[in-house]
């Protein structure tokens, strides 16, 4: 059955006249649907149509023609859907249901799967002080402790947090800021005791890496049997789709349930809110504020950081931050840290008791200017290149237009500072740039090749690893541009060359402390041969059984040798 707006005109000089709406007794009514209007056949304004008598047809003008095409899907949907909703429901059942049961059952079907592997954590100050009280008694006082074990089942944490089972045989993955400093706190894990559905096991857990650049951390507890969570694709997410968020908000999964919530991605590659007004590069102490972050509508409240968003396989793609919960204030929306190719590999470091490394190019970038990208350019401009790092090394010129490295697109300064922080110290890395030929004063591509080193990472809550820097002869070493303090560069037209790899400390009394060797200086030989990498170096130096000769670089630029006899135990 159809439905027809008509629209008429006696003639081209018609009156004008008001638009009458009416309802069509004469279609069918169906139960749920009102009876809907329909324009008369009484006069209108000739601004609204126009009958071309050569053409025979009816010309429908801006402004009203929207109206009448509208009524009549209205008209003609009415007349057609209830029948073939009644035929779905009279046949198969409810289409709309069914599909909403299919998605029910994938959504607890995916907590099943991933719930294991979500425990809940607590943080305990070493140093607290007894909150003994005193009850008194007619007869005797009676000590009252307030502040049970964390072992006890009574114990109620002020300090909380979520975590997600990266391995079988006990190692866990959480914020750093649910972990804070190892060196005040002890910690205390809750997960469902394997074969035991009922119980719920409480272990201490030992910190194995915090670093807060990467806001991740890594504990440990004494556990085998534990179920690990499977990681998803990241790279196949999208706007829309459909994640699951298990966490511990208020510490009320210490029964060994996690507490669930749904929702979408909102949206990916986020910048993490920045406490402050200082918005500045040289400001932000996360890797997330350049915009690595998954937002999702799923509510991430406090307690929730460290927890697991997953989909609907209920396979990992995300950890939980709670970093909307800014100043006392939560809202109802949140972001999790994607669990990408970066992530598994500062946890696998982390898992080692080591701290993490990020990629350093030496250079200063900016995002490119608005004529620019108008044009249609994308890429981070090179301001600045630094002498004797990476990115002079391959070549890179001031007022280079950087649009590629490696595999991945360069849109902006913060997508630059993401790709490099994805790279590992060491490896060489192709570099795709844009450079004004001066022959034809045109755009040009070149391919470049810049070996990566080391960014100096110097935050305001400290780092954590358990196993403390390799040590050989009394000297720790570590890339140059990782030091705390660079002490190559000052100012003037002719910088030092920094060496690739410099003395991070030495131990007092050592056999490198008495050879002179003091922190800071570069190390270019060690026995004649190149040093590239700290790795480079310990596998040199393990080899040496007699005396080593290093040949260093003082911040002043002169070159020094030195000879470092064999450690006396």
């Amino acid at each position: 059955m159809s439905a027809v707006c008509h629209l008429h005109a006696a003639s081209r000089g018609f009156s004008r006249g008001p638009v009458v709406a009416r309802t069509n007794p004469r279609l069918p009514q169906f139960s749920g649907f009102m009876r809907l209007p329909i324009i008369s056949h009484s006069p209108v304004p000739s601004s609204c149509c126009l009958h071309d008598r050569k053409g025979g047809g009816v010309r429908v003008l801006a402004g009203w023609w929207p109206i009448g095409c509208l009524l009549a899907t209205w008209l003609a949907w009415g007349a057609t859907v209830p029948a073939q909703a009644q035929t779905t429901d009279s046949t198969t059942g409810s289409a709309p249901r069914a599909s909403l049961l299919d998605l029910q059952s994938a959504t607890t079907e995916a907590i099943a799967r991933a719930e294991k592997s979500v425990v809940a954590i607590a943080r305990v100050r070493r140093d607290r002080s007894p909150t003994d009280r005193t009850r008194l008694s007619p007869l005797r006082v009676i000590p009252f402790v307030a502040d049970p074990s964390p072992l006890d089942p009574d114990f109620v944490p002020t300090h909380y947090g979520s975590g997600v089972i990266i391995s079988s045989d006990g190692f866990i993955v959480t914020c750093a800021h649910v972990v804070d400093d190892p060196r005040l706190y002890d910690y205390y894990v809750w997960t469902a005791g394997q074969g035991f559905p009922a119980e719920v096991v409480a272990r201490p857990a030992k910190a194995y890496a915090s670093d807060p650049f990467s806001d991740l951390a890594v504990l440990k507890i004494s556990a085998d049997g534990l179920t690990p969570i499977r990681f998803g694709d990241t790279g196949q997410l999208r706007r829309g789709q459909f994640v699951i968020a298990l966490g511990n908000p208020e510490a009320v999964a210490r029964d060994g349930r996690p507490t669930a919530s749904f929702g979408i991605i909102s949206n990916l590659n986020r910048v993490a809110p920045s406490e402050g007004d200082d918005h500045s590069p040289a400001s932000r102490e996360s890797i997330h504020q350049f915009g690595t972050l998954i937002q999702t509508d799923v509510r991430v409240a406090i307690g929730s950081s460290g927890g697991a968003l997953v989909n609907l396989d209920g396979e990992m793609v995300g950890l939980l931050t709670s970093l909307v919960a800014l100043s006392g204030l939560e809202r109802p929306a949140g972001f999790a840290i994607a669990a990408d190719d970066l992530f598994q590999r500062v946890i696998e470091r982390m898992k080692l008791g080591e701290l993490p490394e990020f990629g350093f190019l030496g250079i200063q970038p900016e995002d490119l200017r608005l004529h620019e990208r108008m044009r249609g350019l994308r890429g981070a401009r090179v301001v600045n290149v630094i002498a004797g790092l990476p990115g002079q090394e391959a070549g890179l010129q001031p007022d280079d237009i950087i649009f590629r490295v490696g595999q991945e697109s360069v849109d902006s300064r913060n997508d630059l500072f993401r790709a490099l922080s994805r790279v590992a110290p060491g490896t060489r890395l192709p570099i795709y740039v844009y450079r004004i030929q001066r022959a034809s004063n045109r755009l040009g591509t070149q391919r470049l090749e810049a070996r990566i080193s080391k960014k100096h990472i110097g935050t305001s809550r400290p780092a954590y690893a358990l196993n403390p820097p390799q040590q050989w002869r009394g000297i720790a070493v570590e890339y140059a541009t990782a030091l705390p303090v660079d002490p190559f560069r000052r100012p003037g037209p002719a910088p030092v060359e920094m060496p690739d790899v410099a003395v991070l400390s030495v131990e007092p009394q050592s056999p490198a402390w008495e050879a002179g060797v003091r922190p800071g200086a570069g190390i270019r030989t060690l026995n004649g041969k190149t040093i590239r990498s700290p790795q480079d170096f310990y596998t040199l130096a393990d080899a040496v059984t007699g005396p080593a000769e290093l040949e260093l670089v003082r911040t002043d630029g002169t070159t020094v040798r030195v000879t470092i006899p064999p450690q006396v135990d």
